[in-house]
């Protein structure tokens, strides 16, 4: 196994099953772990992207059931963390069709995914420099916002509803979950961004 890209972690449901989620450099599988007994997981989930596309961001959603691949190709899969099923895709073309699916996913890698605090939103970012806001529940794609600069990563404030997304011209937008409005341009910073996170009270970006 190559060395680590992100991981998600969620304690929801750490008593009963796996409960984080981690990709890997070069590898088009992401694996689940159990951080109760410090052990890996029972799943291998593989992206269903029509080329062997490596995954390249991971997320859980807020209850702890479902995980979301990212990949190179600009895939997004949803899966059941506790049965390891695949449960649809960002977008889903079974649900909107062929055509619309085609014309709405991302062009180039997913860098960041993030689902809301009451699974009603799934949101991704991507080298192709824009952030979607997708429904959790059809796959549809809600809104989509042009940043004019690829996406490094994102970070999530579930109790604040707000989205961090870092570009690779150095700034920090931070969006209004809820409107889908960016609220916040932070500048600042002349080199590369290589981690963020929020306060616990969502009012501070570190």
């Amino acid at each position: 196994m190559e060395s680590l890209r992100p991981s998600s972690y969620n304690i929801a449901k750490q008593r009963e099953w796996d409960n984080v989620l981690s990709c890997h450099r070069g590898s088009n599988v992401a694996v689940t772990w159990n951080r109760q007994n410090f052990i890996v997981g029972k799943h291998r989930l593989q992206s269903h992207a029509p080329t062997q596309s490596n995954i390249t961001a991971v997320a859980i959603s807020a209850c702890g059931n479902y995980g979301l691949l990212g990949a190179q190709s600009g895939h997004i899969d949803k899966f059941n963390i506790q049965s390891g099923i695949h449960r649809g895709a960002f977008p889903d073309a079974k649900l909107v069709g062929k055509r619309e699916a085609k014309t709405t996913r991302h062009t180039a890698a997913v860098t960041g995914l993030a689902v809301d605090a009451v699974n009603h939103l799934a949101m991704s970012g991507s080298l192709d420099g824009t952030i979607k806001f997708w429904s959790f529940g059809d796959g549809a794609l809600i809104k989509q916002v042009e940043l004019g600069s690829p996406v490094t990563q994102m970070s999530i404030a579930k109790e604040s509803s707000l989205l961090a997304a870092v570009t690779d011209d150095f700034v920090i937008h931070v969006f209004d979950i809820d409107t889908q409005v960016c609220v916040r341009r932070l500048h600042g910073h002349t080199a590369n961004i290589t981690d963020l996170c929020f306060s616990s009270d969502g009012r501070w970006i570190v």
